[in-house]
């Protein structure tokens, strides 16, 4: 059974729901002439393994390369006209295959750059935040924190070499569930996530870590992708 040269190239990728750039590829597939047909259980055309396809099917097998000098004459040009035309569609497949690989190994980088974990070094609350922060901070968290955040008797310092290398490995999904779950003491569960995002904004401005240009999300997924990093690496 023959078959267009984009069924099998939607088989062999599993274009089950071709995407803007594939619909392209295959009209070029589709209207080319002639046709690019694959026989069942081949890798090239029809014209290229000396199978010359008619209104009725396919021919019989006919050698290419090798001519006895009595067919030569009339009907050598269109045999040498068919399997240059047949090399040249060959030809446009290879090169659709590479721009198709090219593109999605362009996509897949992209994914894996996506991908990679940031850190507190990134960049990744703003100043503004980090002031609506101070402010949630010395409303909620001061008491037993103290303004400073230097910590008291029985509480923990939030700032300096201590605290940094406490959650030094961690991330900051982890210091904001360990915010959510826990504090404040006397009232634990009742911060909302936007005042826990701000107030870890907070947290690292006073602990020198840069800002940024988009604020700190109150996903905790998103956060989990955020390394806590004591020293830049």
């Amino acid at each position: 059974m023959a078959r267009t040269g984009w069924s099998v190239l939607e088989t062999c990728l599993g274009m089950t729901t071709p995407s803007a750039p594939q619909r392209w590829l295959r009209n070029i597939f589709l209207t080319a002439q002639p046709p690019l047909l694959f026989q069942e259980g081949k890798s090239l055309p029809l014209l290229l393994s000396g199978e010359a396809p008619t209104r009725n099917g396919v021919k019989s097998k006919t050698s290419m390369l090798s001519t006895k000098s009595s067919e030569k004459g009339a009907n050598s040009r269109p045999h040498a006209h068919a399997w240059m035309r047949s090399a040249r569609q060959f030809g446009e497949v290879i090169l659709a295959l590479v721009i198709i690989s090219l593109a999605v190994a362009s996509v897949f980088g992209l994914t894996l750059r996506a991908q990679e974990p940031r850190s507190v070094w990134d960049g990744v609350y703003t100043k503004d935040q980090a002031k609506r922060g101070g402010a949630f901070y010395l409303q909620e968290c001061s008491n037993c924190h103290g303004q400073e955040l230097q910590g008291a008797d029985m509480t923990p310092a939030l700032t300096g070499l201590a605290f940094t290398a406490n959650w030094d490995g961690l991330t900051l999904g982890d210091l904001f569930e360990r915010i959510r779950i826990t504090m404040p003491a006397d009232r634990p569960g009742s911060l909302a996530r936007q005042e826990i995002a701000d107030i870890l904004a907070y947290l690292l401005i006073v602990n020198k870590f840069p800002d940024g240009e988009t604020e700190l999300p109150r996903e905790v997924q998103a956060l989990k992708q955020i390394l806590f990093q004591a020293n830049k690496q």
